[in-house]
């Protein structure tokens, strides 16, 4: 095989399969392909080749995935400004989101790029890093993927606060829920804010 092998790289006499970020998030890992030569440059080869066929059959334009690398990405920033631990991985996120199925760890409701008007939070259905103990930092068991709309109900009052109005909201009959409702929501179904 001759040309350059895309993501293989040599170090010390060895191949690697070595790829991107977004190929990461896509479950593509790290593969040592063993000694520089023809065996290591076929396999390093045909993980690229699936690589290829990844990118174009699901690009990493999925806007969550994409939006988690760049929560990860300010999570870093944050943690370093603030002198806290971020020892998360892009895979570490990507694990917590498909552990809970690409759901809120908290609400259960599905992450959805469904943009609101008007609003500081333009997407509260959107994915974001949430920090169970505030104190602590972006690692392991300590982080949690919620609804943006969840995280900044989380930061200002706290998840016993939002439990009790979600149960309270829960309880009350839905046509008493629906007086006084913004009627520029997308999720407001027209007949029910008239029952």
């Amino acid at each position: 095989m001759t040309g350059k092998i895309p993501y293989y790289v040599v170090k010390k006499g060895r191949g690697y399969f070595q790829p991107t970020p977004e190929l990461q998030a896509k479950g593509f890992r790290s593969v040592a392909c063993g000694v520089d030569g023809v065996q290591a440059r076929e396999l390093a080869s045909r993980l690229a080749s699936e690589a290829r066929t990844a990118t174009r059959r699901s690009p990493l334009r999925d806007p969550i995935r994409r939006l988690l690398i760049k929560s990860l990405k300010n999570a870093r920033e944050r943690a370093q400004k603030r002198g806290i631990d971020c020892a998360l991985t892009l895979d570490d996120v990507i694990s917590l989101a498909e552990a809970n199925n690409w759901r809120c760890a908290v609400s259960g409701v599905p992450f959805a790029m469904i943009q609101i008007d008007g609003g500081i939070v333009r997407q509260p259905f959107a994915p974001s890093l949430d920090r169970i103990v505030n104190k602590g930092g972006y690692v392991k068991g300590n982080v949690r993927i919620v609804l943006t709309a969840v995280n900044y109900a989380l930061n200002e009052w706290g998840e016993e606060v939002l439990r009790m109005v979600a149960i309270g909201i829960c309880q009350r009959p839905k046509k008493e829920q629906t007086v006084g409702t913004s009627s520029n929501s997308p999720l407001l179904d027209p007949q029910t804010a008239t029952a």
